[in-house]
């Protein structure tokens, strides 16, 4: 009897169950290209079906359709918009950057000192000092050397602070105890580039190294940069490019988001024209990855797209990927840093860029829709 019952249970709980998940597999609005081929069964589970059989992808605007379990059950209406089919430059290129913040960064504050008393912490940003504003490492330092008592106008969170700071006498002044920094530099890869002269890069923030907080950007520059060795990622020890930047200046950086680098290019920098894939014509299967590793060129290599997760689909950890290329294998074990940014493609459209290694696997890591960069890139334009 007592397993009957069980029996019953399940019966209705389950089916329920995957009601619920089906329900929530499929996004209530799906953007497409006009002319685009897509999956009728996006999650193998659920069929899109509009009132004549299928979407209709032949003309721009707006369509409602039912979203169908095993292709009978109804569970939900989608909103599908076609939209005109969008073309940017797939790069590739290694990078240099360069970041200013808005203000200066303390990245560490001592023990025992004038800024651990007056209540200063690690990842404060310091806006002004004295009612100037505070615009280096340099000036911030020469003035509080100076004087005994001053106070900075601080940033954290969401908080605006005046705290009053008194220093200790030294052989060079005054000091009070904390370490600051006031800009942040690095190599990484440069994602896309457009008719209209913008850019996207990395698909990920840059942020200080000692803090681990995103740089709050006043300004940056964009360098080329020449790759001239490489360390090979292992299980535990993420590797690395190494490179030198060069002089020239290849563009401004306009904001540093956790969605990557945005900003404007001074000359036009050309890579693959490719249409663009929106987040529903992404698949889960071969696809490839555009970088330089070797400094001899931007080449492609093979990987795979594992998993894609809709429910982190505005983040920069959107779809899971794989390294399954030998000759990328051996020059650098997998992913490593200086390869964020990598243009993804697949089916000869750009659909994503590398953002993050797993740790404890270089040959896996993460990756960012490129409709969400694009997005991002309009946002801030």
């Amino acid at each position: 009897m007592m397993k009957k019952k069980i029996f019953c249970t399940l019966c209705v709980i389950l089916p329920m169950i995957m009601v619920t998940v089906a329900y929530f597999s499929v996004p209530s609005k799906i953007i497409l290209t006009e002319n685009a081929h897509y999956s009728a069964y996006p999650n193998g589970l659920v069929r899109l079906s509009a009132d004549d059989g299928a979407i209709n992808t032949a003309s721009v605007g707006v369509q409602n359709v039912t979203a169908e379990l095993f292709g009978a059950v109804p569970i939900k209406t989608v909103e599908v918009s076609v939209v005109p089919e969008q073309y940017v430059y797939a790069s590739g290129e290694v990078i240099g950057v360069r970041i200013y913040a808005d203000g200066v960064m303390v990245v560490g504050v001592e023990t025992i000192g004038g800024a651990r008393i007056a209540g200063v912490k690690k990842g404060d940003l310091i806006k002004k000092i004295n009612g100037v504003d505070a615009e280096s490492t340099e000036q911030l330092s020469a003035i509080l050397s100076s004087q005994k008592v001053n106070t900075l106008t601080i940033c954290r969170g969401k908080e605006i602070l005046d705290i009053t700071v008194r220093g200790q006498k030294g052989e060079k002044g005054y000091t009070v105890g904390m370490w600051v920094r006031d800009s942040a530099a690095g190599i990484g890869t440069l994602t896309f580039t457009t008719e209209d002269y913008d850019f996207g890069a990395l698909g990920h923030a840059i942020c200080d190294s000692d803090t681990e907080l995103l740089v709050p950007l006043g300004h940056g520059s964009l360098s080329p940069c020449k790759v001239t060795s490489v360390k090979a990622g292992k299980s535990g020890e993420p590797g690395e490019l190494s490179g030198i930047i060069r002089g020239e200046l290849w563009g401004n950086v306009d904001t540093n988001s956790n969605l990557g680098l945005y900003g404007t290019l001074s000359e036009k920098i050309t890579g693959i024209k490719l249409p663009v894939a929106t987040e529903f014509l992404v698949k889960e299967g071969d696809a490839e990855i555009l970088c330089d590793v070797d400094g001899t060129g931007v080449k492609a290599y093979k990987i795979r797209i594992d998993q894609i997760s809709r429910a982190n689909s505005k983040t920069n950890k959107s779809m899971s990927l794989r390294v399954t290329d030998e000759t990328l294998l051996d020059i650098t074990g997998g992913i490593v840093q200086g390869m964020s940014g990598s243009p993804i493609v697949q089916n000869c459209k750009i659909v994503g860029a590398v953002t993050h290694v797993f740790v404890n696997d270089p040959t896996r890591g993460y990756g960012i829709f490129i409709e969400n960069m694009l997005a991002e890139a309009e946002k801030i334009k």
